[in-house]
């Protein structure tokens, strides 16, 4: 599976679309998509241990780091989303 392909499946799971229905637009098994589901879970898991044990933060100043970043996300060009 290419990676773009990965990337819009985990769009739509962090927008809460439906594994069966993510499965039937993209043709692919609904295994792997809860395969991707448990890895990007995994990620946070790993991303929250590490801005909140390994760099200190505070829960709070975790939240205040994304909400940023999503915010300003829409003031950057695809190519730097992407990257």
């Amino acid at each position: 599976m290419s990676e773009r392909k990965i990337k819009e499946i985990c769009k739509e799971l962090v927008e809460k679309k439906g594994v069966r229905a993510i499965s039937r637009t993209h043709n692919v098994n609904k295994n792997t998509i809860c395969s991707l589901l448990n890895d990007l879970a995994n990620h946070a898991v790993e991303m929250t241990k590490y801005l909140v044990h390994d760099l200190d933060l505070k829960t709070y100043e975790v939240d205040e780091i994304l909400t940023f970043v999503k915010k300003n996300k829409k003031h950057l060009s695809q190519k730097q989303i992407y990257s």
